[in-house]
């Protein structure tokens, strides 16, 4: 938009009495090129010279949404003048624009979350381009809403905002579930048929509605303009397509806020593995919940960054006076050694709020110290070793020593009798895994005579858990996993080797040495789209996978374990120096495989409804769009 500013020079001698002269701006209409004053021109933008050219202007770009609107005539003068601000095309209010920068097209309220929590990582785009699958959601044991979301399939249908129409007010359409892949949904509004050039990829907790929503929220149904020509009668279509589909049941929000509610609150007192001395427990204070990861305090720290992030349901945290029943050493604050089991102004977190080990019968065949098997390190946990059973606690718990490993005070951890992190001898050889062996022993280690030299008996096969297969995790599976080591950290991953119920977890973008065995049922794994549907900040794949910089880990940086241990480039967050708290700043409201869908039983979808669609009279009447405000200010008529 041209302009031109006009300002009168008082005479000389009138110098003392003029002290301030208004300037007149001159504007030029976008529509037919008129040139006046521009605080007389119509919209509050002042683009145009009356309110008959804005309407013209908004009809001519709403019906030529392919074409380049009519150039406005500029002199020669004007196209070369810098000062000149031509007439920029109209740009409609849809994604679709977007196609080459954005590589999949995502609800607003999706594309905000992606942009805050995930670096711009998009995980559809991501699946899509990669042709993986992500793993569902009934694979996760402790995952929130596992039988609200396991039922979700290709028969539902649900209503969407419509991204394919020029309006600022939101519209919304009806659209069937193509794809599911974790939290993450892939939808075609219908209408479409097999043009896929409107999928759209959402999170489960964000912007989706059950069928019927709009009808008793009174707001119309509009489709997409790529497809508005298609069906003469869409009250008709919609009939026909909705009328034996399934939907979403109209609690669906409310049970997704429920669901990610948990007992654990803050300011509770729990016993947590000091991050360290693995050797021994201190007693921490819960900072902060997110969906069951707690961020605890040790109360004995006077450094604000003593803090450790854990899932309530992992085997490192545990009720007040845990310690000292089964015989296991504990740190406590100087000033209230002799009575640290209540603390006034603090609740104890209750035992049932926490992992709790199976039960085990002290009758049949014991562990005893000495021992020899083989376990999966902790400081480096994508590795199997030599180990020792050094301490036999009450409870079936057990203190384990990976043998070779000379800093005393890291040299045992404890662990359940029942813990899959810890093997019979012979495990790696059966399996095909490489084991660790003990310094000093090179690669033609041999058990047998390994037994025979340190005059240890092998733990009996007897002593161990059944390894037996009891998830659905495939190898290549997506999801999202804590990194043990930098528990603040939640990255890309992906199920790289699965042995019965022990998966080792890949971090995508990084070497093999991040790895991490680890129990299908652990805490630590999260379906695609957690961090997105809680609010948690989410580590996309590491770019410059041939040169990591420096690693650091949740242990003490000084600690010669660590340096000795510890080798290689450290996961950090691309977030330009931002703090280090892995959850958003704003209170996050729940948001929002590539698996292609299957048939389900209606009998077997796990919690959610198994109706009808409403019928059409449950439906919202589908608008012709009046009324409809646009960018410019000015009203609309898409005809739907």
């Amino acid at each position: 938009m041209a302009t031109i500013s006009r300002i009168v020079k008082p005479d000389p001698s009138e110098m003392e009495t003029v002290t301030a002269v208004t300037p007149m701006v001159i504007a030029k209409c976008e529509c037919c090129g008129t040139e006046g004053d521009r605080e007389t021109f119509y919209s509050t933008k002042k683009r145009f010279c009356i309110k008959s050219c804005a309407h013209s202007y908004s009809a001519r770009h709403r019906i030529r949404t392919d074409k380049k609107p009519p150039p406005i005539r500029q002199s020669q003068d004007e196209k070369q003048s810098n000062c000149v601000d031509r007439p920029n095309k109209r740009r409609r209010s849809s994604l679709l624009n977007n196609k080459e920068r954005e590589p999949v097209l995502l609800l607003p309220s999706d594309a905000r979350k992606v942009k805050d929590l995930t670096q711009n990582f998009q995980w559809g785009c991501y699946l899509d381009s990669t042709g993986t699958i992500a793993a569902p959601v009934k694979c996760f044991a402790h995952a929130p809403l596992e039988n609200l979301f396991s039922g979700i399939d290709g028969r539902f249908k649900i209503e969407v905002p419509n991204i394919d129409i020029p309006v600022t007010a939101t519209v919304y359409w009806i659209a069937q579930i193509i794809k599911v892949a974790g939290y993450k949904i892939k939808f075609r509004y219908l209408g479409m048929g097999d043009d896929k050039s409107l999928d759209v990829w959402a999170n489960l907790g964000g912007d989706v509605k059950w069928v019927g929503w709009s009808a008793i929220s009174q707001i119309s149904l509009c489709c997409p303009l790529t497809c508005n020509k298609k069906q003469s009668d869409w009250k008709t279509f919609l009939y026909d397509e909705i009328l034996q589909a399934h939907t979403l049941p109209p609690s669906y929000i409310d049970d997704i806020k429920n669901g990610l509610k948990f007992p654990v609150k803050e300011n509770m007192r729990v016993e947590i593995m000091d991050k360290q001395q693995l050797s021994r427990n201190r007693i921490g204070i819960v900072d902060k919940v997110v969906s069951g990861r707690l961020c605890i305090r040790y109360e004995d720290g006077n450094n604000p960054d003593d803090i450790f992030w854990c899932h309530a349901k992992s085997t490192v945290i545990h009720p007040i006076g845990w310690s000292e029943a089964i015989g296991h050493e504990l740190k406590v604050k100087e000033e209230l050694k002799g009575n640290y089991k209540n603390v006034h102004d603090f609740e104890n977190a209750g035992a049932d709020l926490l992992y709790q080990p199976p039960k085990v019968d002290e009758n049949i065949e014991q562990f005893k110290e000495g021992m020899k098997l083989e376990a999966i390190d902790p400081l480096k946990l994508a590795n199997i070793c030599v180990a020792t059973v050094a301490k036999v606690l009450k409870g079936g718990y057990l203190m384990i020593s990976i043998d070779g490993l000379d800093i005393i005070e890291n040299k045992c951890f404890c662990h359940h009798r029942t813990s899959t992190s810890i093997f019979p001898p012979g495990f790696c050889e059966t399996n095909n895994v490489k084991l660790t062996p003990p310094a000093g022993h090179g690669k033609d280690f041999d058990w047998k005579q390994y037994l025979i030299d340190q005059n240890a008996p092998a733990a009996p096969f007897s002593l161990f858990v059944s390894n037996e297969q009891k998830h659905s995790f495939r190898e290549g599976m997506k999801c999202e996993a804590v990194d043990l080591l930098e528990p603040t950290l939640i990255c890309v991953a992906t199920v790289a080797r699965v042995i019965g119920n022990v998966l080792r977890i890949h971090f995508d973008g990084w070497e093999d040495d991040y790895d991490q065995w680890i129990d299908a049922a652990s805490p630590n794994i999260f379906p695609v789209g957690w961090c997105e549907l809680v609010g948690h900040l989410l580590q996309p794949p590491n770019e410059d996978t041939g040169k990591p910089s420096k690693k650091e880990s949740c242990f003490d940086d000084h600690s010669d374990m660590y340096r000795k241990r510890r080798k290689g480039g450290k996961r950090v967050r691309k977030s330009g120096g931002k703090s280090d708290d892995p959850v958003a700043t704003d209170e996050a409201t729940p948001s929002e495989e590539k698996v292609e869908e299957t048939a389900h039983s209606p009998s077997k979808t796990n919690g959610i409804s198994n109706q009808l669609v409403p019928a059409p009279n449950m439906l919202s009447p589908i608008s012709n769009g009046e009324n409809l405000s646009t960018d410019d200010g000015t009203d609309q008529n898409t005809s739907c």
